[in-house]
């Protein structure tokens, strides 16, 4: 019980985390009032096979399955969609997602503006957010690329 309370803890601070990004880097303010109820949502799926995703081991593919560069967000509904495809398959759910943090992942996010805060945080979604260029499988070094990013949007953030 202990563990499932501590790995329900950790995904809990996860998603918060998730959500700061998205309401701080993002500007989404329907992050505050989600019309639907938001998920982490795992990019290689839990149930991937280690040797098809190039893992050595089942266990080596555990290490990297909850890492923060692995869980992105999604609404109920499309997280229960794509729960077990691959990345190719996920792409459409993450270009229809709400959730900049999610949409970046496939596709590069722009703005017309050029100066002020706006440009300023497309500058930074660009740098720290970036769209992975991934052919069909969300592979060890894309969750290790995604997580450095993602640390790297944190330091930024408790720098300002």
């Amino acid at each position: 019980k202990l563990i499932k309370l501590w790995i329900y803890r950790v995904f809990n601070f996860i998603l918060q985390f998730k959500k700061f990004i998205e309401l701080y880097f993002n500007d989404n303010v329907i992050i505050l009032a989600p019309p639907k109820k938001i998920e982490l949502e795992h990019i290689m799926p839990r149930s991937a096979d280690a040797q098809r995703y190039q893992f050595s081991s089942d266990k080596e593919k555990a290490e990297f399955t909850n890492r923060i560069g692995n869980l992105t967000l999604l609404d109920k509904s499309a997280n229960i969609a794509a729960k077990n495809k691959d990345f190719i398959e996920k792409k459409e759910y993450y270009e229809e997602s709400d959730y900049k943090v999610t949409s970046s992942i496939v596709e590069a996010l722009t703005t017309a503006i050029n100066t002020g805060n706006d440009a300023r945080r497309v500058q930074l979604q660009a740098q720290y957010q970036p769209q992975y260029s991934v052919q069909d499988l969300w592979l060890e070094s894309n969750i290790n690329e995604r997580g450095q990013n993602i640390a790297k949007l944190l330091e930024f953030a408790l720098t300002i």
